[in-house]
């Protein structure tokens, strides 16, 4: 194809018009704005908390002490004291509760709205016939609308004259062989001027017993006024249970602030035997065939001597076993053994300090032989 001149003028033109208008584009239009990154927020670390400061028109709540001891008291003997309550705010301060850890403490304000610079007294009463132990250390709890200090402590203490004193207060027997049974004397004597009595005893578990009597009256003090005393036995009971025992024995007297003393008591019985099945059953009626076995369980190595059975056509023989102290007490069924049914027992006798013999009770059946 041929191109003609006219045309290569108007595609001249063309071109030259495109260059123009790219160079007038780029001389007229507006300077680009640089592109600005804003800083990061500074944060200023936190400020330490101010120490609190006493609130301008708020109560503030002062005790003139928080601890009183009233030493030594008669059981019988109602004790008090008067602690201040002072208002150092400039506004009123408000009582808005009181309350104690027992209720042998009592708590009255003599007013429960204080003025500022104005007091108030706080009477502590303690009545020693509501608390059963020998020293109380109560604590009594002040509630006010003290911004600062909502609630003040006030601690009152002191040592109760005993009606009665208990030695020893627990019971050890130690290590005890089973069978052997055991036994411990506890004292209980009066010691203040009213008299003392045990009206009841009670023990657990039963492998426990406790028996009292009344000793021969004392007047240590010379004062002319005699003052009674028991003797407790405590006993462990020959046939308590092999292993720990722990049980206690508890006093009932006719003190009304001290009605009941519990002693707790505690023994290792050594060389129990467990038996199982209590209850031998069977049922057989092949000569020699094996009837079953009874396990006899220690805790301490034992022998085996005699055994004895009032069950005719059986035979016991025991053997030992690897697993700990232990013997099987194996039943066999004798030649020509008749018939019928078998009841009784069998006795076998023990060889260990404490232990002597025991005795299971046998049920059972021999049937006639398998006719062949």
């Amino acid at each position: 194809m041929k191109v003609r001149g006219p045309e290569i003028a108007i595609i001249a033109v063309l071109v030259g018009l495109v260059v123009l208008l790219g160079y007038a584009y780029v001389v007229t239009r507006p300077p680009r704005e640089p592109v600005v990154v804003p800083p990061l927020p500074f944060e200023a670390p936190p400020e330490e908390p101010s120490p609190a400061v006493p609130e301008e028109g708020a109560p503030a709540v002062e005790i003139s002490e928080l601890k009183h001891d009233f030493g030594t008291i008669e059981p019988d003997e109602v004790v008090d004291h008067t602690f201040t309550v002072t208002n150092t705010g400039d506004a009123e301060l408000k009582i808005e509760g009181l309350r104690t850890s027992c209720g042998c403490v009592t708590l009255e304000a003599s007013a429960l709205e204080i003025p500022p610079e104005e007091t108030a007294e706080l009477v502590a009463e303690l009545n020693p016939q509501h608390y059963g132990g020998p020293s109380p250390n109560i604590s009594a709890y002040v509630y006010t609308n003290d911004p600062r200090q909502k609630l003040t402590v006030l601690t009152v203490s002191a040592e109760i004259t005993p009606e009665f004193i208990v030695e020893p207060r627990t019971i050890d027997f130690g290590t005890v062989a089973k069978g052997a049974g055991s036994s411990r004397t506890v004292r209980l004597r009066q010691t203040w001027r009213e008299p003392v009595e045990i009206t009841k005893l009670e023990t657990s578990p039963e492998a426990i017993a406790a028996f009292y009597s009344e000793a021969p009256q004392s007047d240590e003090s010379g004062s002319g006024v005699s003052k009674k005393e028991y003797e407790v036995e405590v006993r462990l009971n020959p046939d308590a249970p092999g292993g720990n025992l722990a049980g206690y024995v508890t006093l009932f007297t006719n003190v009304k602030r001290v009605p009941m003393v519990r002693i707790p008591v505690r023994a290792f019985v050594r060389g129990g035997v467990s038996v199982v099945p209590e209850v031998f059953l069977f049922a057989g009626r092949d000569t020699a065939a094996d009837l079953g076995t009874i396990d006899i369980y220690g805790e301490a190595p034992f022998g085996v001597g005699e055994i004895q059975s009032d069950i005719e056509g059986i035979e016991w023989k025991a053997r030992t076993t690897g697993r700990r102290p232990a013997h099987l007490i194996g039943a066999t069924l004798k030649p020509g053994a008749q018939p019928g049914p078998r009841s009784g027992s069998v006795t076998v006798k023990l060889q260990q300090a404490g232990l002597e013999e025991i005795v299971v009770p046998v049920a059972g059946v021999v049937l006639e032989e398998r006719q062949e």
